[in-house]
C-alpha cells in the first residue's frame, strides 16, 4: 500500500466521522429543542390546567362540605354571627369558622355533633364572661360598634363608658410570667376561638 492509497483511505475515515459528529450535533440540538418544548408543555399543563382544576375541585370540596355542614348545625349557631361580628370583624362566619377548625384537627377527630354542642357552650361562656365584665345582665341587649377605630359599647341603648383607671389593676411586684405556662395558655386560648 503507498502513501496515496493510505492518505486516500485515511481522508475517507476522517470525512465519515466529520459527518458522524456532525449528525450527533444535529441530533443534540434537537433533543434540546424537544426538552423545550417538553418544559413548556409541562409547565402549561401544570400551572394552567392541573394546578386550577385542582383548585377548582378542592373549592368545590370544600364548599359541599361546609354546605353539608351548614344544613347540618347552622340553626344551632343563629344569632351567634350578630354577638360575635362586632368582636371578631364584619366578615366574621361562626358556621364556617366551626367547619374549619373541626377539619383542621389532626389525629382522632371528635364526633361533629359533640364538638359543635362543646363550642357552643364556650362561646356562651365567652360572651357571658364578656357580660360580666361589663356587669350586665344576661338579658340585656348588648350592642358593640367600632366607630372611627373606637370601640363603642351600648348595654340596652345606652352607652357604656369605663371609667378611666377604676378598673385598673396594678402589681407592683416583680413576679415574671413563666413563658411554658404563657404558651400552654395560649393553645388552650386557641382550641377555644
Amino acid at each position: 500500500m503507498d502513501e496515496a492509497e493510505l492518505k486516500e483511505i485515511l481522508a475517507s475515515y476522517r470525512d465519515a466521522i466529520n459527518a458522524l459528529i456532525e449528525r450527533i450535533e444535529a441530533q443534540d440540538e434537537m433533543v434540546k429543542a424537544l426538552k423545550s418544548q417538553y418544559d413548556s408543555l409541562s409547565s402549561t399543563m401544570v400551572d394552567e390546567i392541573i394546578s386550577p382544576a385542582k383548585e377548582a375541585l378542592d373549592q368545590y370540596n370544600y364548599d359541599t362540605g361546609l354546605n353539608a355542614f351548614t344544613e347540618k348545625y347552622g340553626s344551632k349557631f343563629d344569632g351567634y354571627n350578630d354577638k360575635l361580628r362586632p368582636i371578631e370583624g364584619e366578615d366574621f362566619d361562626v358556621v364556617k369558622k366551626a367547619y374549619d377548625e373541626y377539619n383542621a384537627f389532626e389525629g382522632e377527630k371528635p364526633e361533629e355533633g359533640a364538638y359543635v354542642e362543646e363550642l357552643i357552650k364556650q362561646i356562651d361562656s365567652q360572651l357571658e364572661a364578656i357580660r360580666e365584665s361589663l356587669g350586665v345582665s344576661s338579658d340585656s341587649k348588648i350592642e358593640v360598634k367600632n366607630e372611627d377605630g373606637e370601640t363603642k359599647v351600648k348595654v340596652d341603648g345606652e352607652e357604656v363608658v369605663p371609667n378611666e383607671g377604676e378598673d385598673e389593676i396594678v402589681d407592683d411586684s416583680e413576679e415574671t410570667s413563666n413563658p411554658e405556662e404563657v404558651e400552654a395558655y395560649e393553645k388552650e386560648l386557641e382550641k377555644y376561638l
